[in-house]
Parts: C-alpha cells; structure tokens; sequence
C-alpha cells in the first residue's frame, strides 16, 4: 500500500482524502496510522475528516498518536450558515469556465483573450479568483488552476 501511495507521490504530489474516519474500524484506523507514518517524508497529503463524537479509544490513540509525534494538525471546522456556503461570484466562475480551455496554465495575455471580458472587468475577475484561491500565481508569472477550481 505504502508503495503505491508513494508512487503516487512522486513529483508534483498526492493528497488523500478520507472522510468519516470516526467510523472507521480498528484495522482500518491503523492502516491510516501506518500508511501517515511511513509516507512522512514523501509529497503526501493525508486528510482524515471525523467528527468528535463517538469515537472509540483505537481512534483516541491513534489521534493522539499522529498529533503528539508532529505528524498531524488539527484543523477544527466549524459548521457554516447559508450565507457562507453560497456560490462564487458569477460573473468569475463564467470568465473561468471560459478561460479554462487554455488548460492548467494561462497568462494574463491569454485570461484577457478567452475571458471575453473588458480589462478591467477581466482583472477583477482574475483578482477575485486569486483571492478565493481558485487560481495560484506561477512562479514564471502565469497563473494556473488549483483542485478547487476543477473540482467545481
């Protein structure tokens, strides 16, 4: 498993994603316990979703565990209301949409072009997605996708 895991990996890196782990059984729980000990030196981002109650004392321990050695962070989320939950602006998720045909990566020549936008309208569009986190600056000066935008 692990070496599969660390296959994936390889360059850019993985991110896994498990949700309900308070349910999880005792040999599933050491399973994520082994797989985030082994992988801590590899590009692996592993994201064990629970809710603080019930849980069993295998996954007190193995919690405990990962947060005591350093190899966990605790990232409390608290529920969020209607307000919070709604969708981006959409006039930028439109400019995005059509932007997105350039791929994963674009410069500010292109956004302007595919955005089908005037300059200023396609600055802010490109400003607010930056903001949201949607698209991240390249270190050449071209902005590329993030997951949250191609998972939307």
């Amino acid at each position: 498993m692990t070496d599969l895991v660390r296959l994936a990996a390889a360059g850019p890196g993985a991110l896994l994603i498990v949700d309900d782990v308070h349910e999880a059984d005792e040999s599933s729980l050491r399973l994520l316990h082994y797989l985030a000990r082994s992988c801590a030196t590899d590009r692996l981002m592993l994201v064990l979703a629970h809710r603080r109650q019930p849980v069993t004392a295998a996954f007190e321990d193995i919690r405990a565990s990962l947060l005591g050695r350093g190899g966990a962070v605790e990232l409390p989320v608290v529920s969020l209301d209607r307000s919070a939950t709604g969708a981006p602006s959409p006039a930028t998720r439109t400019v995005l949409e059509h932007v997105a045909v350039a791929g994963t990566a674009f410069d500010t020549d292109e956004f302007l072009a595919l955005s089908g936008q005037p300059q200023d309208a396609a600055f802010d569009c490109l400003d607010a997605a930056l903001a949201a986190l949607v698209v991240e600056r390249a270190r050449a000066g071209r902005a590329s996708p993030t997951a949250a935008c191609t998972a939307r």
